[in-house]
C-alpha cells in the first residue's frame, strides 16, 4: 500500500504544480517553513550560489526518484504477496 499511496501523493502534487505553480511553491514552504524564513532577498548568498534552476533541477530529481522508488515497492509488495 506503501507504493500506491505515494504514488497517489506524488500525483496530487504534481497536479498542484500543473495548476499553479506559485500557489504550490508558496503552501509547500509555509508548511514546511512556519516561522517564514525561506524568503531570501536577491542579494543573498544562497540566491547568489544557486540559480532557480538548480532548485527546480533538484526538485524534479527528487520527484522522479520518489517515483521510482515507490514503483519498486509496488513491484517488491506484488512478488512477496
Amino acid at each position: 500500500w506503501g507504493g500506491w499511496g505515494t504514488v497517489g501523493i506524488m500525483g496530487l502534487i504534481l497536479l498542484a504544480q500543473l495548476f499553479s505553480f506559485s500557489w504550490s511553491f508558496i503552501v509547500f514552504h509555509r508548511i514546511f517553513f512556519p516561522q517564514g524564513n525561506w524568503q531570501f532577498s536577491a542579494e543573498s548568498l544562497l540566491i547568489q550560489t544557486f540559480p532557480g534552476e538548480f532548485f527546480a533541477g533538484m526538485g524534479m530529481a527528487i520527484f522522479v526518484l520518489t517515483l521510482v522508488l515507490a514503483g519498486a515497492l509496488l513491484v517488491l509488495g506484488r512478488k512477496r504477496r
